[in-house]
């Protein structure tokens, strides 16, 4: 029975730390240097958490215990060149690293947990490339990567001066999901490039696009599609194609971005749709399920809706959406009005 996963709370670190020094002290008795220089270290942890890329396996019986840790995260830099072999595919990738376990769960199969939640995470999130390093005198975690199915393709040298085995285990194309959220009516997938028609549909027509300064032209298109795969890498969000259960028609976009807004950087809920389908609430209901999972998936406390003040339609949907007016302000010769919702306990 695989134990249950969670992204891992600020309010864990020392737990968390427990975990970490526990398998530090592991790999010290086996003669192994790996992490005997201090890493990783708290400030390490405690930014995995800010950035909600650290997730926590509990125990089977105690969900509210804290068993191991790892960070699944996603492009990395120290990758892009192996001294030694090649990847075995150029496909989007996650990693996993900073897998720690306390001493006292060891031997109970909650290591193989940690990659079944890694293998899960990255499904999740539409990807089908998952990649790890590791020591080449660790053998439990050899024995670990081993069993999840990565196959061996070389080694990397990782900062500062690291020489690591690299693996990387490929998922079938319909092993992944490609519903990030749903509603009854709706789902929200990852966009992609065969959707550039459609979205041009939205972003280039003039009446759909009044309340910007002008319409996307063909450039300004490319570089919104290439944000969009950057932000899904880096963040772990971005904006989602809207698609109509019941037609398979594309709709509109809808997600999560960091905007500055008034000189703040703040993350924000935007959506457009397609002009056949305004008015038919489909706005409103994404803008809901991305509420949600800002909330639950990324520990937001506050997220935001901006426009300009003549744009009622987006206001409308904020307002829906449950935020209320922070205030406005002027850009240019516009003016721009803010809203917000806080977290709440029943999110």
């Amino acid at each position: 029975m695989t134990s249950f996963y969670r992204r891992a709370r600020i309010d864990e670190i020392d737990e968390i730390m427990e975990a970490v020094e526990d398998s530090r002290a592991v790999l010290k008795a086996q003669g192994n240097g790996q992490w005997q220089d201090g890493y990783p270290c708290r400030e390490d942890l405690e930014r995995d958490i800010r950035n909600c890329r650290l997730f926590a396996v509990v125990d089977r019986e105690n969900p509210s215990v804290l068993v191991g840790v790892a960070a699944f995260t996603y492009y990395e830099e120290d990758y892009d060149h192996l001294y030694e072999g090649a990847w075995h595919s150029d496909l989007p990738y996650m990693v996993m690293h900073r897998v720690a376990l306390k001493a006292a769960y060891r031997g109970r199969g909650y290591g193989k947990d940690l990659f079944e939640a890694f293998i899960q995470q990255t499904k999740k999130e539409g990807y089908r490339s998952l990649r790890i390093d590791t020591h080449e005198g660790n053998d439990v975690m050899r024995h670990l990567i081993s069993w999840a199915g990565f196959e061996y393709c070389g080694k990397a040298i990782l900062p500062p001066n690291k020489d690591r085995m690299v693996f990387e285990k490929i998922l079938q194309e319909n092993e992944v999901s490609r519903r990030i959220l749903e509603s009854d009516r709706i789902y929200l997938r990852k966009l992609n490039e065969a959707d550039m028609p459609d979205l041009k549909q939205m972003y280039q027509d003039p009446e759909n696009m009044k309340y910007y300064p002008a319409p996307y032209d063909d450039a300004r298109m490319r570089r919104l599609l290439d944000w969009t795969d950057d932000n899904y890498r880096k963040l772990g969000f971005g904006f989602y194609a809207i698609i109509d259960k019941s037609s398979g028609a594309f709709v509109g976009d809808c997600g999560l971005s960091m905007q500055n807004i008034d000189g703040e950087l703040l993350p924000e809920i935007g959506y457009h749709l397609k002009p056949c389908y305004h008015h038919q609430g489909y706005a409103t209901e994404a803008a809901k399920l991305v509420k949600e999972f800002g909330f639950r998936e990324f520990g937001f406390k506050a997220l935001y809706g901006y426009s300009t003040k003549e744009n009622l339609p987006s206001v409308h949907v904020m307002i829906r959406n449950g935020m209320e007016f922070v205030k406005e302000y002027g850009e240019g010769d516009d003016i721009h009005v803010v809203y917000r919702v806080l977290r709440t306990k029943e999110i």
